[in-house]
């Protein structure tokens, strides 16, 4: 991978100082996707067993420099003990993000206050995150589409709603923000309440990525 762009190769050297610093283990793989249990994603951050970003970086620069610096903000949050990141701890043994997982999987059931209460639990850290991550974008002046970025983010919370009315993830990364007519039904700048998406926007949801 190489990188001629000041701006990226600066913000590409704090990535990597700070997970040095930090003990976290920073890859940034030569391929177009990473397999993650049964599925492909284009970059992860897991704090568990032992702190680690992965990204792949045979891809256009500005999506998976998009995907570094979200998942770098899941680091930060990780790091920092963002409230939102400490919120998905229900317990010592479990977590929402595993217990929706199971529910989709149809391992467990749960009433519809808890599994809104984790939902949104959910929600509020994603999009803590991805407002981290435009604040690091601004700030090394990445060539990523800011009203573009907010979009999507804004789309894949709202997805979660439609995750939780449909009971299905995404089919073979057929994500909502792949399709513009999905993404751009969402604002292009932040709200306050991301947990009421159009009824129109479920309902392409469920044609296209379902």
């Amino acid at each position: 991978m190489k990188v001629s762009d000041p701006n990226i190769k600066e913000f590409i050297d704090f990535v990597k100082q700070t997970c040095k610093e930090n003990n976290i283990v920073l890859k940034l793989v030569n391929k177009p996707a990473i397999k993650l249990g049964s599925d492909y994603c284009g970059g992860y951050f897991m704090s568990d067993p032992k702190p680690i970003i992965v990204v792949a970086v045979k891809r256009p620069i500005n999506i998976w420099l998009s995907i570094l610096s979200h998942e770098f903000s899941h680091c930060m949050q990780y790091l920092e003990k963002d409230i939102t990141w400490n919120k998905l701890t229900i317990n010592k043994e479990k977590d929402c993000i595993t217990e929706i997982w199971k529910w989709l999987d149809h391992q467990i059931e749960l009433p519809t206050k808890k599994l809104n209460n984790y939902i949104n639990r959910i929600i509020d850290m994603e999009y803590n995150c991805d407002q981290r991550s435009c604040e690091l974008i601004k700030s090394f002046n990445l060539p990523i589409d800011i009203k573009e970025y907010k979009q999507k983010s804004i789309c894949y919370s709202w997805f979660y709603i439609a995750l939780k009315q449909h009971r299905s993830w995404y089919k073979d990364c057929n994500s909502p923000y792949k399709y513009p007519e999905i993404f751009t039904m969402c604002p292009t700048r932040w709200i306050k309440n991301i947990y009421n998406p159009p009824t129109k926007f479920i309902e392409l949801v469920a044609r296209k990525c379902f």
